[in-house]
């Protein structure tokens, strides 16, 4: 009976089995956490703009321009680039100081009169404000500015001159700094038989001159004087007018002389046909330019012509006819032209010219040139 019964129930599951069909295969599980396999890297598209190269370094601005500044015939003061074109103009009589004198200073602009000083920079813009005294006498001296364009220098003579005495009797002269937020300073006192005058706060100190005052002015010497310490170095000696110091040169003329002296990092001395009246340094130190101006030949025709010095080499070309006033940069002149008359006497022309060092000239402005503003960094 079990036999037959266990045989029985074996066929009854075969059954079965064939009746409900073939089952799905089951999927496999795992024990160990599934990794991510990276894709090989495909190469990137070009870049439409290239990376610099590591080495490579920006290319600077070029600095703005220097401005040439220059009193209109309408009594407006104008600023202009190089090529002429204007920048600002504006009434000096809007400073609040009565027929102000004007002088440029690195990159400033300073009106000054009355013992009140304005800052103008060169967008035109009033930047400060300060102050200079009077001389004993009640009158005011030329005010000389700092290269910064922010400080500035004068002298006073503070006692009252005594004259048709067989002695002179001592003076005494000071010089004084002040600026833009502070107040006027005394440097330096000098006394004896002589006046001191500044003449320029150059980028070595400032320059003054001892001088006698008899029939006309007769400089003693020179010197530079540190405006914070009031040491004195001496420049030039007796019978030497300073006409400009800058980048290491010195240069001077003579009374009713028509030579010029230089000194520094080069010793010149040079004669010309006609009387010195204006010297300047460029600002690199490299040339300089000698401003002649008198009269010449029968009749006393007058005449004015330039000169431009190449310090290294000591040679010079001379541009007739035209009288240079400052440096526009180190490669151009501005100044005038002489205009003479056939019946006789001569004009200084209208426009303020610009002279390359070839001589070639052109007309820039009308008016007369107050002086030049550099670029703030310079």
């Amino acid at each position: 009976m079990n036999t037959k019964l266990s045989l029985l129930l074996g066929s009854c599951l075969l059954l079965a089995v064939a009746a409900c069909g073939p089952q799905p295969a089951r999927t496999a599980s795992s024990s160990h956490s599934a990794r991510l396999t990276r894709a090989p890297a495909v190469p990137a598209p070009p870049s439409a703009t290239p990376s610099p190269s590591p080495s490579a370094q920006p290319v600077p601005a070029p600095p703005p321009p220097p401005l040439a500044v220059v009193k209109s015939p309408n009594g407006m003061v104008d600023a202009t680039t190089p090529d002429g074109t204007f920048v600002w103009s504006f009434d000096p009589r809007t400073l609040a100081i009565a027929d102000p004198e004007l002088v440029t200073g690195g990159p400033n602009l300073l009106a000054y009169g009355e013992g009140k000083v304005v800052v103008v920079n060169r967008a035109g813009a009033v930047i400060g404000h300060g102050q200079y005294t009077a001389q004993r006498d009640g009158t005011y001296r030329d005010v000389f500015p700092a290269p910064t364009g922010m400080r500035w220098a004068w002298t006073t003579l503070d006692t009252t001159p005594v004259t048709g005495t067989a002695t002179p009797a001592p003076q005494v002269s000071s010089l004084w700094v002040a600026g833009v937020g502070q107040r006027p300073t005394r440097v330096r006192t000098w006394t004896g038989d002589y006046e001191v005058t500044a003449r320029q706060w150059s980028d070595a100190g400032i320059v003054i001159v001892k001088m006698t005052v008899t029939c006309g002015l007769n400089p003693r010497s020179s010197a530079l004087v540190d405006p914070t310490r009031g040491v004195e170095t001496a420049l030039f000696g007796a019978g030497r007018w300073p006409l400009d110091v800058g980048a290491g040169l010195s240069v001077a003329t003579g009374v009713n002389d028509a030579s010029v002296y230089v000194i520094g990092t080069a010793r010149i001395t040079r004669t010309y046909p006609l009387p010195v009246q204006r010297a300047g340094v460029d600002r690199s130190g490299r040339r300089l330019f000698v401003s002649t101006f008198g009269e010449q030949g029968c009749g006393g025709q007058k005449k004015a012509a330039t000169s431009v010095i190449t310090v290294a080499s000591n040679t010079q070309t001379t541009i007739d006819g035209f009288f240079a006033d400052a440096w526009l940069d180190d490669e151009h002149l501005l100044g005038r032209s002489l205009v003479t008359h056939p019946a006789g006497g001569f004009d200084w022309s209208s426009r303020v010219r610009i002279a390359d060092l070839s001589g070639h000239e052109s007309d820039l402005v009308m008016g007369k040139l107050v002086g030049v503003l550099q670029p703030q960094s310079a």
